[in-house]
C-alpha cells in the first residue's frame, strides 16, 4: 500500500526486496527449486527498482503481491507435505507468473536498449 502511495520510496522497496532475498537463499540452501527460483526473479525485479532501472507501477506492484501469494502457496504446501496432511492441488499459474516478470524485465531491457542506441546516434 505504502509503495503505490510513495512508488520513489527506496526503504520502502528494500523493506519488500530483502524478505524475497531472504526466502531465495533459505530456498537454494534447501534445494527448494521452485521457490527459489520465484524469489530468485522477484527479488531480480524490485532490485531493478533499486538501480532505478525499472519505475514502480500498478503492473509491478500486481506481479510482486502476485509473487508474494505464490510463494506463501508453495511454503504451505511444502508444510502440509511435511506434516503427512493431504495436499491440495496447487492452482496459481506459475508459468504465467514468469511470462509476466519477464515481460516487465523485456521492457526494461527494450528501454535500456533505446537509450543506449539514441547515446550512441548523439556520438556520431
Amino acid at each position: 500500500m505504502t509503495l503505490e502511495k510513495e512508488p520513489e520510496n527506496l526503504d520502502c522497496v528494500n523493506t519488500i526486496f530483502r524478505p524475497f532475498h531472504s526466502i531465495k537463499g533459505v530456498a537454494g540452501f534447501l534445494n527448494l527449486e521452485v521457490i527459489r527460483d520465484l524469489a530468485h526473479c522477484l527479488k531480480n525485479l524490485l532490485d531493478k527498482v533499486r538501480s532505478k532501472e525499472l519505475s514502480v507501477s500498478s503492473q509491478l506492484i500486481d506481479i510482486v503481491l502476485d509473487g508474494a501469494d505464490a510463494l506463501k502457496a508453495l511454503i504451505v504446501k511444502l508444510q502440509e507435505g511435511m506434516e503427512g496432511r493431504p495436499v491440495e492441488p496447487f492452482e496459481i499459474d506459475l508459468a504465467a507468473l514468469r511470462k509476466r516478470i519477464e515481460s516487465i524485465e523485456q521492457d526494461v531491457t527494450d528501454t535500456v536498449e533505446a537509450k543506449k542506441y539514441l547515446r550512441l546516434q548523439r556520438l556520431l
